[in-house]
């Protein structure tokens, strides 16, 4: 019932946002700059750590065994 209703909710955004007429006038949201560098930082912290994966998984093997034992 809940996924019907926010397919609902968000079928009504998405149908505003692109098919109602009217929306051409409005001018493009603009970020201020240290919001644009808050999602830089946010998404190279997520994207990062890819590039040495090898050793994260080593760290995360590492603390596992230090666990189990």
């Amino acid at each position: 019932m809940n996924a019907a209703v926010a397919a609902y909710y968000y079928a009504r955004v998405l149908k505003t946002m692109i098919i109602d007429a009217g929306n051409e006038d409005r001018p493009a949201f603009a970020l201020p700059a240290m919001d644009q560098l808050a999602i830089l930082v946010l998404m190279a912290a997520n994207v990062l750590p890819l590039l040495w994966w090898g050793q994260v998984e080593g760290w995360a093997r590492k603390s596992l065994a230090l666990y189990i034992r």
